[in-house]
Order: C-alpha cells, then sequence, then structure tokens
C-alpha cells in the first residue's frame, strides 16, 4: 500500500492601479483539506520491472510521458500514505527517497547516485518532447479513470469564480476531457485544448462547437494574443517539463491572461510517502527517471516565486489521497 497528497494550486492574477502604474501584490494563502479515501484503484503499471529493465526503458527514443496520480501495491508498511504535490510541500519528501522506509538494492542507489551525479553536472539537460500516444484506448482509458478520480478528490474541475468566460485555455490538455466537460458546462465560451499530440476524433467530442484542440508546445512562446483567457488549466506538467521553461511558461501565461483573469495548476509530489519495499524502488526510479528526461524532481518548490514574481496571488490547497486497500478504521481518519 502506498498513499499519494495531491496539491491543487489556484493562482489568481490581479492588478491594481497605483498613479498609473501597475502594482502586483504577491499572497500566499496555504490551505490543507483532508478527504475521505476513494474506493477506486490505479494500476501504476501491469508488473513490476527490475530497476535495470526500468533504466534502459528511459533511454529509449520513442519514451511517452505517463502520468499517474495514485496506484496500488501489494506493500505492508504501516499507515502508508502518498502525497500528491504541487508548488509547496514538506521538506520531508525531499528527503523521503534518499532514506526511504524499506531498503532498496545496490544497483538501485548506485543507479540514483548516478542519476543525480548528471543532474548536477548538466542541470538544464533537456531530452525533447516525451509524447503520450493519447489516441490509444489504454492510455485514454488511464486519462479518463485519472480524471474522473481527481474530480471527485477535488469536489470539482474548476475551483475559482469564473462569472460568464468568455475564452478558456487547457494546457497540456492530453486525451482533452477536462476541456470537454469545461466546454459543456460553459456552452457560451470557447474552450482551447493545447498539446503536442491532439487528441483523436472521439464521439462524444461531437456536438460541442465551442471546444476545439490545436496543436501547441508549451516550451515555446504560446501562439495567442495578449489578454485573450480568462481562464488557464495545466495539469500533470511538472514531472515532464525541464526546470528551465517554467520562468516563460508563466510569463506567457501573464501574457494571454485578461487582467483579473485565474490561472489554475494541478500538480503531485512525485515521491510516495512510507512506502514499502516496491515503493521505496519505485521511489528511486522516480529520481533516475527523472534525471534522464532532465526533469528537476523538486522544481514545483521553485514555482510560488515564480508566479509571485510574474504578478499571480497563489492560493495553494493540499489534499491527501490514500491509495490501496485501507482498513475501515484508519479510513475514519482522512
Amino acid at each position: 500500500m502506498g498513499g499519494q497528497t495531491s496539491k491543487e494550486e489556484t493562482t489568481s492574477r490581479r492588478r491594481t492601479q497605483d498613479t498609473g502604474r501597475r502594482q502586483h501584490l504577491p499572497q500566499l494563502l496555504y490551505d490543507a483539506n483532508l478527504i475521505v479515501p476513494i474506493r477506486h484503484q490505479l494500476v501504476l503499471a501491469d508488473r513490476v520491472s527490475p530497476i535495470s529493465s526500468l533504466s534502459a526503458a528511459i533511454n529509449f527514443p520513442g519514451r511517452r510521458r505517463s502520468y499517474t496520480s495514485s496506484s496500488t501495491s501489494d506493500d505492508t508498511p504501516p499507515t502508508p500514505t502518498l502525497s500528491l504535490s504541487s508548488i509547496v510541500y514538506d521538506a520531508s519528501v525531499q528527503s523521503l527517497a534518499s532514506s526511504p522506509s524499506w531498503p532498496i538494492s545496490s544497483m538501485a542507489a548506485s543507479a540514483v547516485a548516478s542519476a543525480e551525479y548528471q543532474m548536477q553536472i548538466n542541470p538544464t539537460k533537456d531530452t525533447g518532447e516525451h509524447v503520450c500516444e493519447y489516441g490509444e484506448e489504454k492510455e485514454r482509458d488511464r486519462q479518463l479513470r485519472q480524471h474522473y478520480l481527481l474530480k471527485q478528490v477535488f469536489h470539482g474541475n474548476i475551483h475559482v469564480p469564473l462569472k460568464h468566460p468568455k475564452e478558456i485555455l487547457d494546457c497540456a490538455c492530453g486525451a482533452g476531457l477536462w476541456a470537454l466537460e469545461t466546454a459543456q458546462t460553459f456552452p457560451e465560451c470557447t474552450v482551447t485544448g493545447i498539446d503536442v499530440a491532439l487528441p483523436r476524433e472521439h464521439d462524444q467530442f461531437k456536438g460541442v462547437p465551442n471546444l476545439r484542440y490545436i496543436y501547441g508546445d508549451f516550451r515555446l512562446p504560446l501562439g495567442f494574443a495578449d489578454n485573450t483567457f480568462d481562464f488557464i488549466y495545466q495539469r500533470d506538467v511538472a514531472i515532464v517539463a525541464p526546470s528551465t521553461c517554467w520562468p516563460n511558461l508563466i510569463a506567457e501565461f501573464g501574457r494571454v491572461l485578461k487582467s483579473g483573469g485565474y490561472l489554475q495548476l494541478v500538480e503531485y509530489d512525485l515521491f510516495f510517502r512510507n512506502p514499502g519495499p516496491v515503493l521505496s524502488l519505485v521511489n528511486e526510479w522516480y529520481k533516475i527517471a527523472a534525471a534522464a528526461l532532465g526533469v528537476n524532481p523538486y522544481c514545483v518548490d521553485q514555482l510560488p516565486h515564480l508566479l509571485e514574481s510574474a504578478g499571480f496571488e497563489c492560493k495553494i490547497q493540499v489534499f491527501d489521497i490514500p491509495i490501496g486497500e485501507w482498513p475501515e478504521d484508519l479510513c475514519k481518519n482522512f
């Protein structure tokens, strides 16, 4: 068993006028929320691969991007929890992978040390696009399960006070489920989903004239005019976006957002809390994969500063998500 904590961040972009100049008032709020566990499981993988196989897989040229919000495990550690993270999380998470609850193999430890060294000598490494084949039914089903799980955890798709929006952007839209539901919720609003791999045509997309999907790479300048969108949504990007791209991406969000618009980022802790022997190995594998992909697994720590520097006011919400089968008495604590 393991658990993950999800932190959903919602940032509000507000401007005030003072002697003819725009003033930005950064404000950081922290609000932790505990929820009732969901009786739903998402499979991290079809089987547990040895660390050597995982290490080899990350170097495959066609490596696909895959996001997982929760997972199952045969581990039996005491009181396991997994923490979904966004911008800010406990400092203990950073030491978790270095000191797992269960011992890992010497080969895994060696691979992690090598990966960390590579990150130190080449912290800006970018191996290019890591694209998921959204058209594949298995991957689309995984994203559908993840979407509805998170929707239940967060009690909805949107957590900002939108009033009659005209333009909404879903950055890195994936299979396009969030954009689809948002377009149905706001029929008078145009919802645009962008990604490097567009969702394939599907029956449920038909009959939604205010929804469109276009090619867009968040590592490049967004192809929209200034002050276009009332609301921008982005989820599961921190685990694939090179840390060097974030300042420009946030600046682009600020450029295309209307004054008073909102930005909602949903990210999660990369590492499992209180892992058993298998998830301890998975934590180490995450560090290896992050180094191979040029991604800093702790880059979300920098996001509050980047957002505030760009003129955003930040509000952070933290959601703990237990995974696996939990005893009834333990569930009562969540």
